[in-house]
């Protein structure tokens, strides 16, 4: 056909291939960002259950006669007393620790009432202990 215009079957293809390297550059740039954000999700959330995991207590000793518990940081990280929840015999009962911190290894004590013959349990974010009331 004379006089028709058109572009030419080479302009066409070149024009095709930028439109693809386009498009495959955008995905690119696209995926690594959404990567990237799942990788610093995913690590930070890997982070909290490890400290979480590391923030143990070990009941040393729940006396009735001095209306006291004794527990012990047997975890690795150090635990902050209001993140602990005493109960006795499934009840929740309030504490008034000795320390607002305790490092590892550290003894803290909780003044509150314990029965003989009561169970105890301190919960922490690691984990719980149990012990009987002396």
């Amino acid at each position: 056909m004379k006089g028709s215009k058109g572009i030419t079957p080479v302009i066409a293809i070149i024009l095709l291939m930028m439109i693809t390297i386009a498009m495959v550059g955008f995905t690119y740039v696209w995926m690594k960002r959404v990567f990237s954000s799942a990788a610093n999700s995913t690590s930070s959330s890997l982070n909290e259950q490890q400290k979480a995991m590391g923030q143990k207590v070990t009941i040393i000793k729940a006396s009735n006669s001095t209306g006291s518990i004794t527990i012990r940081n047997s975890g690795t990280y150090s635990i902050d007393t209001n993140k602990l929840a005493v109960f006795v015999n499934g009840a929740t009962v309030s504490c008034s620790w000795d320390k607002n911190t305790i490092s590892p290894g550290d003894v803290t004590t909780c003044s509150t009432t314990c029965p003989s013959g009561d169970e105890v349990d301190v919960n922490a974010p690691g984990g719980t202990d149990t012990a009987t009331c002396e």
